[in-house]
């Protein structure tokens, strides 16, 4: 059995002996889109907030924190999430899916549990409001800079796929992780993660730009998809920092992108990932840079005193 061609199904690892399925390789066809969500930070952390719709297990039906807070159950911290968790109007039922279309069928909460599969998170494409009305895909007015203004921006991705197993020749033949079960490693279920800035005035919304293009674009960022060397291996877990392998006790794959804007206009900053089977997420986030103010200049002595 070969596993290097499949595209559309990821891997479990772990079986119990009472598995009447018999332990092995067991494929599941994977449909969801990675979950996305994003802390910005102005002013390198002086300001900050968590941007994107908290739809994984944590969110979903099961998670415990039906009543919020007051339930005595705290939000898990790690990434930020407890903010957008904080945010969900848990005494609305969630939604159910229509098997035909695959969308949601009533009048619930159209998240958690990977229920949401849109494509595109965006305000513009189609808004969720969290408990107060607020938009999860918005940033408040006070996040907006000024030209020049440097912003740190910590990308999280999660896919309902925990991570894929390679043998420690990079492949996925059964035989190879029978014999050579020490070689067997660990990656995020992931293709490609792709950060991308662009100045409103020249951005498509109603277009999806490809992965390799970066034409217009003020910053770029593309992730590695599994290319060997010379390039490095970005979704290997082992090779990652401690620190950020899990989070919320889930593998995460997360890094950090730093930007200065170059222009008092308006932005669009774009965030895509596909994961292992080729489910596309794309998460837009609007953000407004006004012109730098001018100095102003005293001409005038300083009153103070010299003393002998």
């Amino acid at each position: 059995m070969n596993l290097n061609n499949i595209t559309n199904f990821y891997k479990t690892e772990g079986w119990l002996e009472t598995d009447h399925f018999g332990s092995g390789y067991h494929l599941v066809e994977d449909h969801f889109r990675p979950n996305l969500w994003m802390k910005v930070f102005k002013y390198d952390g002086a300001v900050g907030e968590v941007v994107g719709l908290p739809n994984n297990i944590l969110a979903g039906r099961s998670s415990g924190f039906k009543n919020g807070s007051s339930s005595g159950i705290p939000y898990p911290p790690g990434g930020g999430y407890d903010k957008l968790m904080n945010r969900i109007p848990w005494e609305t039922a969630m939604d159910s899916i229509d098997p035909s279309s695959g969308q949601c069928s009533g009048s619930g909460r159209c998240y958690g549990d990977f229920l949401n599969n849109d494509e595109i998170w965006s305000a513009s494409a189609a808004d969720v409001a969290d408990k107060n009305g607020d938009s999860f895909f918005l940033l408040s007015e006070r996040m907006n800079g000024k030209a020049r203004t440097r912003y740190r921006f910590q990308i999280f991705v999660e896919d309902n796929s925990p991570y894929w197993l390679k043998d420690k020749d990079g492949g996925y033949d059964l035989a190879k992780h029978e014999d050579a079960p020490e070689g067997t490693q660990k990656y995020y279920p992931l293709q490609d993660v792709v950060v991308r800035i662009k100045e409103l005035s020249s951005f498509d919304e109603s277009t999806i730009p490809a992965i390799e293009d970066s034409s217009e674009d003020e910053l770029y960022v593309r992730k590695s998809e599994w290319r060997g060397q010379p390039a490095p291996d970005d979704f290997k877990i082992e090779d990652q920092p401690a620190e950020t392998r899990l989070v919320n006790g889930y593998p995460v794959y997360n890094f950090t992108v730093f930007h200065s804007f170059r222009k008092a206009v308006d932005y669009m900053v774009e965030v895509t990932a596909v994961d292992i089977a080729g489910n596309r997420r794309i998460l837009r986030i609007p953000l407004s840079m006004s012109p730098v103010g001018a100095l102003s200049i005293q001409d005038r002595a300083s009153q103070g005193k010299r003393t002998n």
